[in-house]
C-alpha cells in the first residue's frame, strides 16, 4: 500500500522568512496545544492560516480523497466510482 499526503494551498505569496517563522511562533500562544501540533502549525502559516483552509487532498495509487475540513465529510474518487458526501 502507498499513502501520500500533501496540503497544497493556491496562494502564490512568497515562503515566511526564518525571522518571520520565529516572530509568529512567539506571537501565537497556543497553551491548549501539544508542543509538536504548535510546530506543525507554525511551520505551515500559523492557526489562522490553517484555519482558513477549506479542504485536504491526498491521492493513494489511483483513488483520490477530498476531505472538508469543516464538516469533515469526504469523498473518495477511483476511476470506476465515487464515494460520499
Amino acid at each position: 500500500m502507498t499513502l501520500i499526503l500533501s496540503c497544497k494551498n493556491e496562494n502564490t505569496e512568497a515562503a515566511f522568512t526564518d525571522e518571520e517563522m520565529k516572530a509568529e511562533k512567539e506571537l501565537v500562544d497556543l497553551p491548549q496545544y501539544l508542543d509538536g501540533l504548535k510546530d506543525v502549525l507554525t511551520a505551515h502559516g500559523g492557526l489562522q492560516k490553517w484555519s482558513e483552509m477549506k479542504s485536504m487532498t491526498y491521492v493513494m495509487d489511483d483513488q483520490e480523497t477530498v476531505t472538508d475540513l469543516k464538516t469533515r465529510d469526504i469523498i473518495i474518487k477511483a476511476p470506476t466510482h465515487t464515494i460520499g458526501f
